[in-house]
């Protein structure tokens, strides 16, 4: 769709999401388009920089996956099994919530403004927690009985599992959709302007809705 509005740009792909941010600091790259908001805010905080979320276009489907059990619902699940939770502040805390609404964990009251691994207590399934990086979540479901994991991640990593159970909730909250990051003093830079109307182009929602079936919603 760029090129056909006169719009060419670089696409630098940087295989891990803190060197990512990290990158957008030091004015490396102009904008990124893989985090969520509560993700990006994390980012900036552990920076002491100021990005700045503009337009939101979709939202990977957050979910509990096994490779290693033959399971198809979460009372299957073995008492003592090994999950695989994102080791990052939002992602964890939004793993945590999920894994307690379907009854697999129980939480303390938060002690900061997420939940973490140390938030948890005693519960019936004595499930054994285990902290990865996002992309490591999906080359992990070799060792792990579960994780909870985006299914993009999966994708990149052509793994191709059902759900055992889908965090609804999420997928409708648009804190947690994909949207273009960029610094405040590009916001109006006319580059990032095309690329920030691009990204909720209706062609893109059907070709999101065409290739990823459900995978990756759009959120526009």
């Amino acid at each position: 769709m760029a090129p056909s509005q006169g719009f060419n740009f670089e696409i630098v792909t940087i295989a891990d999401s803190v060197k990512i941010n990290d990158a957008l600091k030091n004015k490396e790259i102009d904008a990124n388009f893989f985090q969520h908001e509560l993700f990006m805010k994390q980012a900036a905080k552990r920076l002491n920089a100021n990005f700045v979320m503009l337009n939101r276009s979709y939202t990977t489907v957050f979910a509990l996956y096994s490779k290693r059990l033959k399971i198809k619902t979460v009372d299957e699940i073995p008492v003592g099994a090994t999950i695989g939770i994102s080791n990052d502040d939002s992602n964890q805390d939004r793993a945590l919530k999920f894994l307690k609404h379907l009854g697999l964990i129980n939480l303390k009251e938060k002690s900061g403004e997420y939940f973490t691994v140390q938030d948890i207590i005693a519960h019936p399934k004595k499930l054994q927690i285990k902290e990865l990086g996002n992309y490591a979540l999906a080359r992990g479901l070799d060792d792990l009985d579960l994780a909870v994991a985006y299914s993009s991640f999966l994708l990149q990593a052509k793994i191709d599992l059902v759900p055992i159970a889908l965090d609804d909730i999420g997928i409708a909250d648009k804190k947690y959709a994909t949207g273009l990051a960029t610094l405040p003093e590009k916001v109006n830079d006319p580059n990032i302007q095309k690329l920030n109307k691009l990204i909720v182009d209706p062609k893109l929602k059907d070709f999101i809705n065409t290739k990823y079936k459900g995978t990756v919603v759009p959120s526009f």
